[in-house]
């Protein structure tokens, strides 16, 4: 009888952890709210408020259900959706840069290699 108890103790004490969780996750202080009061209920655990709020953000991102919780779209599509090329392009060069410059590194570590070779 003692570890129903227990089981409920600790889904009070993880309450506050999973609405941080849902508010990082999802971007919604009404989705966090809902897992908060959810996980702090006892015997509530059956609802799956992580997985409703991912369904929610990646199926229906502008239902009225999303914005009422408050949760943002996938990857913020608003903001993205205006510039979605020249982002792009501009990462693309800056990791072929990156590559460059750990090539150059590399080179360093080839002359390791060759030093290496002479003496084997």
């Amino acid at each position: 009888s003692l570890l129903p108890f227990f089981g409920e103790l600790g889904d009070v004490v993880f309450a506050p952890v999973e609405g941080f969780a849902l508010k990082a996750l999802f971007g919604g202080t009404g989705i966090a709210a809902l897992g908060f009061v959810e996980e702090a209920l006892p015997f509530s655990d059956a609802l799956p408020t992580a997985t409703s709020g991912w369904v929610l953000q990646t199926l229906f991102p502008e239902s009225p259900l999303s914005n009422l919780l408050g949760i943002d779209p996938p990857w913020d599509l608003n903001k993205q959706a205006a510039q979605p090329t020249g982002r792009s392009a501009g990462s693309g060069s800056d990791t072929r840069s990156s590559e460059t410059s750990g090539s150059s590194g590399n080179s360093g570590s080839n002359g390791g290699r060759n030093s290496g070779s002479g003496t084997g």
